[in-house]
């Protein structure tokens, strides 16, 4: 299944993250101390799956919006943003359409999840300084969402952790669990930089 543009408008509607940063882009709300927190809150309270594909169409919406994209590490970036929405995307529209996403598609992807989390926190690091250049709202939303990959990536690792912790038998029951007690175990922290 290929995702088109009305499932990715389904996704960004439900996660709401995407349309908050976008309001915020346009100057539609203003970026208050309590809008921050909450963004930080929604994002953190997201199962890693949906934290991820939230981080990506944010980060893909400030570049489009914000960024030169003739540097080449801000198309690494934009393109690491189009393969993350592309393969979570369809696990994330199954799961909004179901309410219930299959517990081994979401075990699977966890395993190359937490990869995806580096992969998208280090460019991140390496592209924070162009748009810190900028100031404004862009970089304190950028800021938000690298934060907050880095966080959820730690509960990604964490729960595979717990996973590779576990004996065979463990890891069949966990499989045909639902989703929400494979991740449950996994306390998402919102850490907030000094």
């Amino acid at each position: 299944m290929i995702l088109n543009d009305q499932d990715l408008a389904i996704i960004v509607n439900k996660l709401q993250v995407p349309l908050i940063v976008s309001e915020l882009l346009d100057a539609k709300t203003v970026l208050t101390s309590d809008t921050k927190y909450a963004l930080h809150e929604l994002i953190s309270n997201f199962k890693p799956d949906m934290a991820l594909i939230s981080i990506a169409i944010s980060i893909r919406k400030i570049i489009t919006t914000q960024l030169n994209k003739t540097s080449a590490s801000i198309k690494i970036l934009e393109m690491e943003c189009d393969k993350i929405i592309d393969e979570y995307g369809v696990l994330c529209f199954k799961e909004i359409q179901s309410e219930k996403a299959i517990a081994s598609d979401v075990f699977n992807s966890l395993i190359y999840m937490g990869e995806d989390f580096e992969s998208l926190t280090n460019l991140l690091d390496s592209n924070a300084f162009l748009l810190q250049e900028q100031g404004g709202v862009a970089f304190k939303l950028y800021e938000i969402l690298r934060v907050q990959a880095k966080t959820q990536s730690m509960v990604v690792e964490t729960a595979l952790m717990m996973v590779n912790i576990m004996e065979d038998d463990e890891k069949d029951n966990m499989i045909s669990a639902p989703v929400a007690d494979l991740i449950e175990n996994c306390d998402n922290v919102i850490i907030f930089p000094f």
